[in-house]
């Protein structure tokens, strides 16, 4: 198990950015309930609706001071943590240890709701979160210090026969090692392509094309405190490599 949220942060700052996650899932069940009362993802719904409903959430995690969170030690030669503040990152902190921790990414879990579910990743310098989906949801993702080199991709529908596939790529799954499965055990029925049976790769596979101005990025790079945001057709296909001083992420 990994180190719980309340034992290495402070929990008042997310006060605001839970009720706010609480506000949005709401106005999106009611949304989204079919006729026979039971609740729907919000897949269906047009991107501008989302993205309306979405946006008091990530105007929630801009306020959001990461240095308080999680209780940072200020280091000028440090990650970055805004423009002019740098902090000493904390994946040496987390609990337990493994041999090699330094490769991997650890998740700190934070809030389990029946609608949604918020965690911290911490990353080591240069570890990384392959390719994978996020079927039918919405993620919003604040960076809480450091940065990330970001893949991203939209989902679209399977080419057909006769259509040219330059500008398509074919996702395949990916095939993380065991410890790296451990460690995001809590996450695996989220990211549906950590699939360990080679077979499944012809029923599973995705089609994508680029994603061109996913929020919060620069070219490729996507660095605190900036809040990026994915939807169930537009950047639903991602990918994260931390930089040389580690990242961490609120999800």
């Amino acid at each position: 198990m990994e180190e719980g949220y309340d034992s290495m942060t402070n929990v008042d700052p997310l006060q605001a950015v839970l009720e706010t996650a609480d506000h949005v899932a709401a106005n999106l069940t009611r949304e989204t309930s079919g006729e026979n009362g039971n609740d729907c993802l919000a897949w269906h719904l047009p991107a501008d609706e989302l993205r309306d409903a979405v946006q008091p959430l990530i105007e929630s995690l801009e306020r959001l001071e990461a240095d308080v969170l999680l209780n940072l030690v200020a280091d000028g030669k440090g990650a970055r943590v805004s423009k002019q503040q740098y902090c000493r990152p904390i994946h040496q902190l987390v609990t337990p240890s493994y041999k090699n921790q330094r490769d991997i990414v650890r998740y700190l879990a934070v809030a389990d709701t029946p609608t949604y579910s918020v965690g911290i990743f911490v990353f080591p310098p240069g570890s990384k979160i392959p390719l994978h989906d996020h079927p039918d949801m919405v993620v919003v993702s604040r960076v809480l210090y450091g940065d990330f080199r970001v893949e991203s991709y939209d989902l679209i529908d399977a080419p057909k026969k006769e259509r040219s596939t330059q500008d398509t790529a074919v996702a395949q799954p990916t095939h993380p090692p065991s410890i790296f499965r451990a460690s995001f055990q809590k996450l695996k029925s989220f990211m549906s392509f950590f699939s360990e049976v080679a077979d499944e790769v012809n029923d599973r596979s995705l089609y994508a094309r680029p994603n061109a101005q996913p929020l919060g990025v620069d070219g490729d790079n996507l660095s605190a405190p900036n809040v990026t945001c994915l939807y169930p057709h537009e950047g639903n296909f991602h990918s994260f490599v931390a930089g040389p001083d580690g990242a961490a992420a609120l999800d």
